[in-house]
């Protein structure tokens, strides 16, 4: 089976290196693929794909079973999770693909390009973070019937931490320091990420 973890990233911080960990664990993978987003049609970047990509490299880099693919950032124009599972497809034929994600995305699956043939393609891995209620049995049944979705719950929780919370941070110039990997936070501190007057 083939673990995949995309994001905006921006910035990478704990909950989404959580999120890895749960998948890594639960799902017994040799190997999750962290895959920073181009341009994603639904969110506004505040950093470069070359920022995102370099803060997902240093969060990654102590855990051996993380891998980072530059396969979204690569891509010209509008990057949907669908072209993404294609190529992948391609790449790794016989393979099983997971899609990690957080419940926001399960509840906002029906939105997203061509849900059908996403489905089609690959299973969902939903991790909760710690404020949300366990019980999506109604939402995941309803994804079943209408799209045809495979989809669980991890049982452990992730973290409550958000990167649109983090910008807001360092936007009022207060400490974010708890919410990164080290790296990722010298990383931000020494380009001068995020901040308004830069």
């Amino acid at each position: 089976m083939l673990g995949i973890l995309g994001g905006t990233f921006d910035p990478i911080h704990l909950g989404h290196i959580r999120m890895a960990e749960i998948a890594l664990e639960e799902l017994n993978l040799n190997k999750l693929y962290m895959l920073p987003s181009g341009d994603p049609p639904h969110k506004i970047k505040e950093s470069s794909a070359t920022h995102r990509y370099n803060m997902t490299v240093l969060a990654c880099k102590k855990n051996e079973r993380l891998f980072v693919s530059k396969l979204e950032i690569d891509r010209k124009g509008i990057s949907y999770t669908l072209d993404t599972l294609v190529e992948i497809k391609k790449l790794f034929p016989k393979e099983p693909i997971m899609l990690i994600v957080g419940s926001d995305s399960l509840h906002s699956f029906p939105s997203w390009h061509e849900p059908k043939k996403i489905a089609a393609l690959c299973s969902m891995a939903v991790v909760l973070r710690n404020e949300e209620s366990s019980d999506l049995q109604p939402v995941l049944e309803n994804l079943k019937e209408n799209f045809n979705l495979k989809a669980q719950v991890f049982k452990q929780k992730g973290l409550n931490i958000s990167s649109t919370q983090i910008r807001k941070l360092i936007h009022q110039s207060k400490d974010i320091s708890p919410f990164l990997p080290k790296e990722v936070y010298q990383y931000i501190q020494e380009n001068r990420l995020y901040r308004i007057n830069q």
